[in-house]
């Protein structure tokens, strides 16, 4: 036999023993094939094993690097991650150090593949500048500084046009002041605070002139920052329009779908997408029913309304 046939029977041989592929159920613990909800292939390098990950209908849904073969594929993470939407567009990209979140991980919106947020880790705590997107117009949503899981410094608040509306310091954790803006960059309100709750506002005129000043002891600063409502009953919503799919039933399949979506300034949802898989069956029927969604009441800072990332357990339960 001719030495490059040798060669080549050599090479395949080699890749045949090194791919494996392993069966894990929902919690990602390693289990028999019949019970597997998703599967990974792991390839052999000189530091441990690169994965590829896919869900039951064979949609790649994460990428990265093992430093040995899991029983748990939440464990053993070490090297760079990406996950996917079932587009097969990355969602999220960033680094493991045993484990743990270290670094930049950066996540995508499920549309354009456009970057939503930045965000940095030290030991799986946020810490480092932390930046988000506005989904249509690319410009700044919000930007500040975590130090130890907390912000601290200077956090800005942009409308979509890219105005800043609002500029907190915070230390620790804790709010001490916020400046709220109008469209044309003065200074309309400044907010004292002790303890997280607001304990002065004075208000401002174009020219920078103090109109008001007073206490308001008590008044909490949820006040001037909410997150979206759903205007309707959402447990009575989701029991008259879930439907259990006929296979999911059939093969006693159960899980909780995670559903990420944007509240729009109107209350509209957009960018929704699977963040969480159980089933393609179970993913199709949770995001037929949040796309029957009417609008929700819009999350707002200081009274503006802004675009606002939501995420949605969609419960699938036998009884």
């Amino acid at each position: 036999m001719p030495r490059y046939f040798l060669l080549l029977f050599f090479v395949l041989n080699c890749l045949t023993v090194t791919a494996q592929k392993i069966y894990y159920d929902v919690d990602s613990k390693v289990t028999r094939k019949k019970d597997a909800s998703q599967y990974a292939v792991f390839t052999k390098t000189d530091s441990g094993y690169d994965a590829s990950i896919f869900n039951a209908a064979e949609k790649r849904i994460i990428s990265g690097h093992y430093s040995s073969l899991p029983s748990d594929l939440h464990k053993g993470r070490n090297g760079e991650f990406t996950y996917y939407f079932l587009n097969g567009k990355r969602s999220l990209v960033g680094m493991y150090v045993n484990d743990l979140r270290t670094g930049s991980w950066k996540s995508y919106l499920y549309s354009t593949g456009a970057l939503n947020a930045d965000t940095h880790y030290d030991h799986d705590s946020l810490d480092g500048l932390f930046i988000n997107y506005h989904f249509a117009t690319g410009k700044k949503l919000t930007e500040g500084q975590y130090v130890n899981g907390r912000c601290d410094g200077v956090w800005k608040y942009y409308l979509k046009n890219g105005s800043l509306v609002n500029e907190t310091i915070c230390t620790s954790g804790q709010i001490d002041q916020t400046k709220i803006f109008d469209s044309a960059g003065h200074v309309i309100r400044l907010l004292k605070y002790s303890n997280g709750t607001s304990t002065q506002v004075v208000a401002f005129d174009a020219d920078g002139k103090e109109i008001t000043s007073s206490d308001v002891t008590g008044e909490s600063i949820d006040k001037h920052e909410s997150l979206p409502e759903p205007t309707f009953n959402m447990g009575r919503f989701l029991g008259s329009n879930l439907h259990y799919p006929d296979w999911a039933r059939e093969n006693n399949v159960q899980g909780r779908v995670i559903i990420s979506f944007i509240v729009d300034e109107d209350g509209s949802l957009k960018e929704a997408n699977v963040v969480r898989s159980v089933t393609p069956s179970l993913d199709d029927e949770a995001m037929r029913v949040v796309n029957l969604m009417p609008k929700w009441k819009p999350g707002k800072i200081n009274g503006e309304p802004l675009p606002v990332w939501f995420s949605l357990p969609v419960v699938f339960r036998l009884e």
